[in-house]
């Protein structure tokens, strides 16, 4: 563990920091973190110690602050309020200012969820990620990022080395964090309603980043020209203000609501007490009509209570009108700024994703490329739709036909064992004439006669049915090669090369 020392010409040290360096403390809670080191030093004129939160806010939250800030001032130390870790770099009191050593303990980005959720690893990540694009710029060559943070899980997968590597910061050194080196240092939750509460520093390591060479870059992912770099930090300064404005109108919001609240429970109580005045005047008046002078000026007493809890009831109820009104105008306001920071939101990323600007005519020819493609997909889905229904049509025809077949194949048969069967008689079905044996009997002839007609009709109708069901189905197979031979068509120039080269062109482009 580092101790406080002083070292031969005077200068003082506690731990890692010195009152030779020029130190920047950033989000320092209730300052006594600050407050240690400008203590420890005997003097705070090298130090510059910032919080997030307004005076106001900060004295509200924390109960040791505004003792810590009085004291840092009496040091000699600077102090600022309302700095944001993710654009100081803009700070007017900051932007012209380097710093020797530039500290930020334990970085949180709020309790909006537990820890291991993915949504507040990249909240966090995000606030060092900014951290370290603004801390690089105001760092002297020589300088240091110190940043202390747990480790273990869920707090390795901020990856933190990761980000500083983004801004050509690489890590020097890694050294365990221990509160007994900051005398009077207490760590704060700084959100929720157990902001003032402490929480464990288990397993808490500071990280010192360097810069590697030169001026910090940024990020290789990222190659902007320097227009778009240009453009980019203005709307990431729109966006910015828009999210600071945000802020301050939602604590308008909730300001304006609790006055509400209370104007509407004052209301009420003066409902209630008119209500009762009233109900003892009717009381009054209905016990006597004689009243005696003592009576009539009780009554004239309450007659006066009454009427000035009237005018205060009046008085509540325009107060209630005119928050209702400013509750209106704030949360219109409110949607007014939540509507502009989705869309300066929805800039940026856009801006930072787009790497090719497109002309109208481009945009107007990818549009008709891609409204031809839909329009082939769909004639083609259609034309498949109709070459099923074309096929479940000959699949019926094709079962008819086959038992067609199969009662023909059985009666030929019959006919044929018939034939076979019959040795003392004969058909002749050519020439329409039958010629019997003459053992024969005649009472069987009109019956072998009725039989002859049964099969001679039955063959002329088969014949027929067999000659239709032919043509049929040539007209089947016709219509289905005049099918085939559209499919075929939009198959080949679905499947050209030209119009696969068109389609992934556009898709690149509607994905960029």
């Amino acid at each position: 563990m580092g101790r406080q020392r002083r070292s031969a010409r005077g200068v003082q040290w506690l731990n890692h920091y010195s009152s030779a360096q020029s130190i920047l403390v950033v989000g320092d809670g209730d300052m006594s973190f600050s407050l240690a080191l400008a203590a420890a030093f005997g003097s705070g004129e090298n130090l510059v110690a910032t919080s997030l939160d307004s005076y106001d806010t900060l004295t509200s939250k924390y109960g040791k602050a505004e003792s810590n800030v009085t004291e840092l001032e009496r040091l000699g130390a600077t102090v600022f309020h309302g700095v944001d870790a993710k654009m100081m770099k803009r700070h007017p009191c900051l932007k012209m200012r380097r710093f020797d050593r530039i500290v930020f303990n334990f970085p949180h980005a709020g309790f909006i969820g537990h820890e291991e959720q993915d949504h507040m690893i990249k909240a966090h990540q995000l606030l060092v990620r900014r951290f370290f694009r603004n801390a690089s710029h105001l760092l002297r060559p020589d300088g240091e990022i110190h940043v202390s943070h747990k480790t273990g899980q869920p707090y390795d997968r901020w990856k933190i080395e990761e980000l500083a590597s983004e801004f050509s910061l690489v890590i020097s050194e890694k050294v365990n964090f221990w509160k007994e080196d900051y005398p009077g240092y207490n760590q704060k939750r700084g959100d929720g309603k157990w902001c003032d509460e402490e929480f464990p520093l288990c397993n808490g390591c500071t990280f010192k980043f360097h810069v590697e060479c030169g001026e910090p870059e940024e990020p290789r992912s990222r190659k902007f020209t320097t227009a778009q770099r240009e453009s980019l930090h203005r709307l990431q300064d729109s966006l910015d203000a828009a999210t600071k404005l945000h802020q301050e109108k939602e604590q308008q919001l909730l300001l304006s609501q609790k006055q509400l609240i209370s104007i509407s429970e004052s209301l009420r109580s003066c409902e209630h007490a008119r209500s009762t005045l009233e109900t003892r005047l009717k009381e009054e008046q209905r016990r006597s009509r004689k009243l005696t002078t003592a009576q009539r000026e009780r009554l004239h007493s309450l007659q006066e209570s009454l009427d000035v809890v009237t005018k205060l009831h009046q008085k509540k109820e325009q107060q209630l009108l005119l928050s209702q009104k400013q509750l209106i105008s704030i949360s219109e306001t409110l949607r007014s700024c939540e509507h502009a920071h989705s869309t300066l939101k929805s800039r940026l990323e856009e801006e930072q994703h787009r790497n090719r600007k497109f002309t109208t005519e481009q945009r107007q020819s990818l549009h008709s490329l891609q409204e031809s493609l839909d329009v082939v997909t769909k004639l083609h889905e259609e034309k498949k739709r109709q070459l099923l229904l074309f096929r479940q049509e000959l699949i019926s025809t094709s079962e008819s036909l086959c038992s067609s077949e199969h009662v023909r194949n059985t009666l030929q048969s019959r006919l044929e064992e018939e034939q076979r069967c019959s040795r003392k008689f004969k058909f002749l079905f050519g020439g329409c004439y039958c010629q019997w044996n003459s053992h024969i009997d005649l009472r069987v002839v009109p019956w072998l006669s009725f039989l002859e007609g049964e099969f001679k009709e039955f063959y002329e109708g088969m014949d027929t049915a067999w000659v239709k069901l032919v043509d049929l189905l040539g007209c089947i197979v016709g219509r289905l090669e005049v099918i085939w031979g559209i499919v075929d068509h939009h198959k080949a120039f679905k499947d050209s090369t030209n119009i696969h080269v068109t389609v992934e062109d556009a898709q690149v482009l509607f994905s960029l």
